[in-house]
Formats: structure tokens, sequence, C-alpha cells
């Protein structure tokens, strides 16, 4: 593991951790039904949307870490890799020591692949995941921008028509081609009750 990827990684881990340690409890006066969400109150270059298909997957939050992608309701992001941890995707940098409370996402945008990046992206993936669905899924993806400086993407791949795989979901802080930093991958998957 690089010195830079386990910065980032710990940097990441932090800003998970800190937007999970200071949402409210889901009974608080004022709380959300899921305890993390609070009232938006964001500036005018605050992204108010999320660009189709992602919107079948993902809405946007606020909570008091900053603004958020969340799953929609009845679904989970599950990330595999810290140990099936859901989490939601958070707008703060993760370069960037300083975890700033009020980090919004500047820009949400649909990227149209074509099919040589689409090819290049499944090379990539395919170096940090050994999974089929990265060779069969149709492909999509959104750049992020935020109030932060971060600059990041997220790639949605959907199982073939008739399979039982869940939505897979990869966020890439910088840029996934070439892969600089191992992505993180999520499922969005049902909640388990």
């Amino acid at each position: 593991m690089t010195r830079a990827f386990s910065r980032r990684m710990s940097l990441a881990l932090a800003s998970v951790l800190c937007l999970l340690l200071t949402t409210p409890n889901a009974n608080a006066a004022g709380a959300s039904d899921d305890g993390i969400s609070i009232a938006c109150a964001l500036p005018a270059d605050a992204v108010s949307s999320v660009p189709a298909p992602f919107d079948r997957y993902m809405a946007l939050a606020c909570t008091h870490n900053g603004q958020a992608l969340k799953p929609l309701d009845g679904f989970s992001f599950i990330f595999v890799a810290l140990n099936n941890v859901s989490m939601w995707l958070t707008s703060n940098n993760p370069e960037k020591q300083d975890l700033a409370p009020s980090t919004h996402f500047t820009k949400l945008s649909f990227a149209t692949l074509t099919p040589e990046q689409i090819a290049a992206f499944r090379a990539e993936m395919s170096k940090a995941f050994n999974s089929p669905l990265i060779q069969q899924a149709a492909v999509y993806k959104m750049d992020e921008e935020t109030s932060g400086g971060a600059h990041k993407q997220i790639y949605l791949l959907l199982a073939p028509e008739g399979s039982n795989a869940p939505a897979l979901g990869i966020e890439c802080v910088n840029d996934c081609v070439p892969l600089e930093a191992k992505p993180w991958a999520f499922l969005i998957a049902p909640k388990q009750p």
C-alpha cells in the first residue's frame, strides 16, 4: 500500500467517521427519519438535483458535515471492503486535512462515455476488483466537484437485465482512468430488516 493511498484512505475514513459520529439521534427534536439528514441552508452554487440515471439510486441530503449523496429509501450503500459498513458519499475532500462542515457539491453531471472509455474503465477496474460484473454491466459516469476542492467520479454499474445482482457504485477521488488510488466500491442493495 502506498503512502499516498494510505493517507487518502485515512482521510476518507476520518471524513466518514466524522459524519457518522456527529449525526443526531433519529428521535431528537428536528431530526429526520434517517437520523442523519438536516434541513438544507446551502449557497447558490450548491447542486440541487442528481442527474439520471443516478437519481434512480441516490439523492442529495444535508448533514451536520455538509452535503452528501444518500441511497434512496429502502436501500443502502454497502462498502464490502469496510466489512459491509453502510455509509453515504460525502462532499468532503479526502485529500485535505480540514473536514469543513460547510462543504457541498458544486457539480454533479452525467458524462457520456464512448465505447473506448468504457473499455478503458473496465480494464482499470479489473486491476482493482475481481468481479465479472465489471465486464458485463452497463456503465454510467457522473463527474463530481465540491466546494472543498474535491474532484471525484462516480461510476454506476448496472447488471444485465434479468440478473439478480445489485447495482454497483464506484467512487474515485480524482480520476478512475488512469486509476490513481483504489476506488471506493459499494453495492446499492435493499436494506436488510
